[in-house]
């Protein structure tokens, strides 16, 4: 068994753009130590979904990637915002509920 947190991904297509964003299926224990010294609890959640996104195909209108970042996550609307959210709460679920399965 090793120490280390191995990474499961998914990719999910955003719907209506087609837009492909891969998450992860859990944080690093540095990310979860540095989501603590935020004093509200909005942006330690903000900083959660970008530790969570591995890569996106966003491009700005002279077609450069856009940077995966807090800020920018902001700027995404809300239905794609909730929609990245939803998926890898269900991403984290599914894979916690295989773990509970095998330990039972």
């Amino acid at each position: 068994m090793t120490q280390f947190n191995e990474l499961k991904t998914k990719e999910i297509i955003l719907p209506d753009s087609g837009a492909k964003v891969v998450i992860k299926d859990k944080l690093t224990f540095g990310t979860t130590l540095e989501m603590m010294d935020f004093d509200k609890e909005r942006d330690a959640q903000l900083f959660m979904v970008e530790g969570m996104i591995i890569s996106w195909d966003f491009m700005d209108n002279d077609k450069k990637p856009i940077p995966i970042t807090a800020d920018n996550i902001k700027k995404l609307s809300p239905t794609y915002g909730q929609f990245i959210i939803n998926q890898i709460m269900e991403f984290i679920i599914i894979d916690k509920k295989k773990i509970e399965e095998t330990i039972v």
